[in-house]
């Protein structure tokens, strides 16, 4: 006779998790608030949050609609500071904001929107100020090989790694 039940009584499953979705819910909230309130998410980020938290599916579901509701998570608006944030002192280009926002959960279309207020070519000044900082030091070749490959790897295409480049090394005949 555990949980004062008896052998040969039946449990209905629906009044079961019910009761847990009732008794759920509350703590759900208060642990996406807790998790919200150390820094922006995404709905995917907090979805797999509330699923390692082992809520059951309906109060993950209900939690984040809640979420959205109150304006404590927004895709839009993560992304938006994402690429504020990664435009400055370290420049990403689109092809890394798009790889790692589709990484954090964002949909397509809220990055295809977000890229278009972003343009590579506003950031060619910090750019070449990075590129003279870090490699200024070194011979032109290696230079130029080791910032190719940086700024290759921050996810710039390849028409602005030229200009930066040859506007950082003052290299007129370079093509």
């Amino acid at each position: 006779m555990r949980m004062g039940l008896e052998s040969d009584v039946n449990i209905d499953v629906a009044v079961v998790e019910e009761v847990a979705i009732r008794k759920q819910a509350p703590a759900a909230r208060k642990d996406t608030e807790r998790h919200l309130a150390k820094s922006e998410r995404t709905v995917s980020q907090l979805r797999k949050f509330l699923l390692e938290r082992q809520y059951h599916k309906q109060v993950i579901e209900d939690t984040l609609e809640w979420a959205k509701r109150s304006n404590l998570v927004d895709d839009e608006r993560y992304a938006s500071i994402f690429l504020r944030s990664h435009s400055g002192n370290s420049p990403m280009g689109e092809y890394r904001i798009r790889a790692e926002l589709m990484r954090r959960g964002i949909k397509e279309r809220i990055i295809d929107s977000i890229l278009e207020e972003h343009d590579d070519r506003e950031l060619s000044e910090v750019l070449i100020r990075t590129v003279k900082s870090r490699y200024a030091h070194l011979d032109h070749d290696k230079a130029f090989r080791r910032a190719a490959g940086y700024l290759k790897r921050r996810g710039f295409n390849s028409d602005l790694i030229m200009m930066v480049l040859k506007s950082a090394f003052n290299d007129k005949e370079m093509t």
